[in-house]
């Protein structure tokens, strides 16, 4: 019977299955031993005595027989065996780390904490999937064999080195190779969770995080990591957050010149339409001051039209954008995303009381506006 190597259909965890991914089966069974294959009795005797040391490695050049002696150590020998055939997609820990769990599991169940480590994007891999299937592996009843056939596949060297040099440098709390899942959700606000990355090279990454207080020498650290793997490149961010803090203190400096020019344009409307209207009741200024009404009565009789004026129109303004701001902040509600590296459009309660002022401001501006324009026509014409 030839095996196809169809993916199985993945069941949920807690399941006998186990895991909560796609699988190649054919990774996890034994190869059969060909028609006519030599039998190595004496490197299989070999391997019976080192079967109680915790790791044993099997080396020799391609084509040298490692996987039909493994196969036949693992029919000869009487523990159950679980197998893992190593391919180039193993470089990512998670994959790897999950075939080794559904071959452990298929032995003795290994438990659900397993498993959902394994499946969550968020969850570390040295921080919770070493331990936890470690602590399975450690608590299995039955003896079991685990084999990892073609290791030598897992070619991640520079990675490895990389995790020495930080491993080793003082001032470093924790550094993480992180995993493909983890590398696909960094770019996908991107590209979107449905954005096709399984063309684009995307790097390896190492999250390396610094103990608090600690001062790590970036341009000693980088060379370290050069030597010890040359295609690496150290970024600390800095380059990064102060373009980030440029280009935010130039738009905040930029929104307080709009709201210069908003104010100036304000005022000087104001301004126009009291001439206007005062040039377009030139006669009864003219009574009004015959009567002995002074240019503060005038001033009055027309700043408060305009105050009262500018209030409205500023307070329906604040109403439709307090009305914007609602619903941009409960668009997630209606399933759409919020952009990450953009600030939220939603209000806080603290800039609440700074929204409710604009008209209020605004309705000074023109009532002083008004007043000033008012009384030096005025005396300029009387």
């Amino acid at each position: 019977m030839v095996d196809t190597g169809v993916r199985e259909r993945p069941r949920q965890v807690g399941d006998e299955a186990g895991p909560v991914f796609d699988v190649l089966v054919a990774k996890l069974r034994i190869p059969p031993t060909r028609p006519g294959s030599v039998r190595r009795a004496r490197l299989i005797e070999r391997l019976e005595r080192e079967v109680s040391r915790p790791v044993v490695s099997v080396v020799a050049s391609a084509g040298y027989g490692k996987t039909t002696l493994l196969a036949q150590w693992a029919e000869r020998s009487g523990q159950a065996v679980a197998w893992v055939s190593v391919d180039e997609q193993d470089n990512d820990p998670k994959v790897l780390l999950g075939y080794v769990a559904r071959a452990l599991d298929a032995v003795q169940p290994v438990g659900r904490l397993v498993f959902d480590a394994l499946a969550s994007p968020a969850s570390s891999v040295p921080g919770s999937v070493v331990p936890r299937l470690g602590n399975a592996f450690a608590a299995m009843t039955v003896p079991v064999l685990l084999i990892l056939d073609d290791v030598h596949l897992l070619r991640n060297s520079e990675c490895r080195a990389a995790l020495s040099v930080l491993a080793s440098t003082p001032g470093i709390a924790h550094a993480q190779l992180l995993s493909d899942a983890e590398i696909n959700a960094l770019v996908e606000p991107w590209i979107g969770k449905d954005g096709a990355v399984a063309g684009i090279p995307l790097p390896r990454l190492i999250d390396a995080s610094v103990t608090p207080g600690a001062e790590i020498d970036a341009n000693a650290l980088a060379a370290k990591l050069k030597q010890a793997a040359p295609h690496t490149t150290l970024d600390d961010h800095r380059r990064w957050i102060a373009r980030l803090k440029g280009l935010a203190d130039a738009m905040r400096y930029s929104t307080y010149a709009i709201l210069l020019l908003i104010a100036g344009a304000t005022a000087a409307a104001v301004s126009f339409a009291t001439r206007a209207g005062l040039e377009a009741h030139h006669e009864m200024v003219a009574l009004l001051h015959q009567m002995g009404a002074l240019p503060a009565f005038i001033a009055r009789a027309v700043e408060w039209h305009y105050f009262l004026s500018a209030l409205f129109a500023a307070a329906l303004g604040t109403l439709f954008a307090a009305l914007f701001f609602v619903g941009a902040g409960g668009l997630e509600v209606f399933g759409f995303e919020a952009v990450p590296f953009l600030p939220p459009l939603s209000l806080k309660w603290t800039e609440i009381p700074w929204l409710a002022a604009v008209p209020l401001v605004t309705s000074l501006i023109a009532w002083a506006t008004a007043r000033v324009s008012v009384l030096s026509v005025v005396k300029a014409i009387y």
